[in-house]
């Protein structure tokens, strides 16, 4: 399965991510819904509003800048292990 990066558009389906790539508003997948868990997000595994939100709190409060999408800041700021939980 080939990870797609978020923002890819690919016709209008959703950008399902299976590595520790960039990922923003319209991916998908287990490593989206490991992050929503770690921001107080429904686990739903598909990033929208609702968890672009949680993540901006969760990033104003670790010291992260607020950017809404989980980038090498926000990777670096996670507890350890998450990478490895959400991507493998």
């Amino acid at each position: 399965m080939k990870a797609a990066a978020a923002g890819t558009d690919d016709g209008g389906a959703a950008d399902l991510v299976t590595t520790c790539a960039t990922l923003g508003p319209g991916t998908t997948g287990a490593a989206v819904a490991t992050i929503q868990t770690l921001v107080g997000a429904a686990a739903d595994g598909d990033f929208g509003p609702q968890t672009a939100a949680a993540l901006q709190a969760w990033q104003t409060a670790n010291d992260v800048p607020a950017t809404g999408i989980v980038e090498d800041a926000t990777w670096a700021a996670m507890p350890t292990g998450t990478s490895t939980a959400a991507c493998g």
